[in-house]
């Protein structure tokens, strides 16, 4: 068990190529044993749902807690969400690009997942997936996520019409990586 397993998990995920269109039951089972919902519609953003749904699948303890609905504060924009990303930190820790090098089948977080969207400072969304590849000496690294892709055609309402595939991210857009056990 352990990191191999993680790449193990999610890669298979991606060769079947699982998306809310295509395989919709698997999504649904995704965001059922992250939050314990039944959730029936493609608008609800799953990259963290595949992400817990690896983790346990390939053994890893501890694990976090189910997902939680975050309260709005005053003045926030946002709209509220989920404490998807934050449940992983606090029970795995961070580090920022720079400070380690991530190990295959680690985590990141990205805020933004264009660079066009970060420097123009507009609305940006948040993801998580897992570390396949990562070179120090390069700009970017290799992922496989869930809810992702770059079809504009595969998207339903911008949300949660990703598929799960394999993706060269920019390091540069990387606010945190999460080291896992194993």
């Amino acid at each position: 068990m352990g990191k191999d397993m993680i790449l193990t998990n999610a890669g298979i995920q991606a060769v079947l190529n699982v998306s809310w269109r295509n395989t919709k039951q698997m999504v649904k089972t995704y965001i059922k044993v992250s939050s314990g919902l039944d959730v029936n519609t493609p608008e609800r953003s799953w990259c963290g749902d595949f992400a817990y749904w690896v983790l346990r699948e390939s053994g890893i303890t501890p694990m976090p807690p189910l997902a939680q609905p975050v309260k709005k504060e005053k003045g926030d924009k946002s709209g509220g969400g989920w404490n998807t990303v934050s449940r992983f930190g606090e029970t795995y820790g961070t580090f920022k690009p720079g400070e380690n090098v991530p190990q295959p089948g680690d985590m990141y977080y990205m805020q933004y997942t264009t660079i066009a969207a970060k420097q123009a400072g507009g609305n940006g969304t948040n993801h998580v997936g897992f570390v396949v590849e990562f070179d120090p000496n390069s700009p970017t690294f290799k992922s496989v996520d869930g809810n992702s892709g770059s079809d504009p055609s595969i998207l339903v309402k911008g949300i949660g019409g990703g598929y799960v595939c394999y993706n060269t991210r920019n390091i540069s857009l990387v606010d945190f990586f999460i080291p896992l056990p194993g």
